[in-house]
């Protein structure tokens, strides 16, 4: 709220979208899983929203032991009705989203998937929410079908783009740098 507050973000006509992991890194990971409710507010799941479906809505405890160990202890102060609705909150969030801007339609993802685009909307949802490949590869190829790609899940210290990809997550948890990007 800070960072919005900096960059005189009005909640009555500018839009906020978010790569992810809204939780799993800090205490206040309750309050931000409650931003999707706002209309000014879209994101799109990470791998942390998608471990809190596995394991609370799902039950699978392999999960919610990895959840836990990656930032989830912060849900044991909840009750299960809290932790319930948060979960189905984290479970309505898309895969990725696509939005129309001046200079062409952004893609926004979590992780990455060129898929996506590529076959018609069709996707790896693992991918989508854990995948690394394009940047460890340092690809620049260009993702068809799609004009810009926005994603996070790969801490960078600095936004870095290969091809039409961005990768804006630079670890806010960590590095106390929180990288917000403008599309119009």
């Amino acid at each position: 709220m800070q960072k919005l507050d900096e960059l005189d973000f009005n909640k009555q006509v500018d839009r906020l979208f978010s790569v992810g992991d809204l939780i799993d890194r800090g205490m206040q990971s309750e309050k931000c899983m409650r931003l999707v409710n706002e209309d000014w507010f879209y994101a799109v799941r990470g791998n942390h929203e998608q471990m809190m479906v596995e394991a609370v809505l799902n039950r699978q405890p392999h999960i919610k032991d990895l959840w836990l160990h990656n930032g989830g202890s912060w849900s044991m102060f909840l009750d299960d009705d809290e932790l319930y609705e948060l979960a189905d909150l984290a479970n309505t969030l898309p895969w990725f989203l696509e939005v129309e801007t001046s200079k062409g339609i952004v893609g926004i993802l979590h992780a990455e998937s060129a898929a996506i685009w590529q076959e018609n909307h069709n996707h790896d949802e693992g991918a989508i929410i854990w995948g690394r490949s394009k940047i460890k590869r340092n690809d620049l190829a260009l993702i068809e079908g799609i004009d810009y790609v926005m994603v996070g899940h790969t801490p960078v210290e600095k936004p870095i783009s290969l091809g039409n990809v961005t990768y804006i997550d630079t670890g806010a948890f960590f590095s106390k740098v929180l990288t917000v990007e403008q599309i119009q």
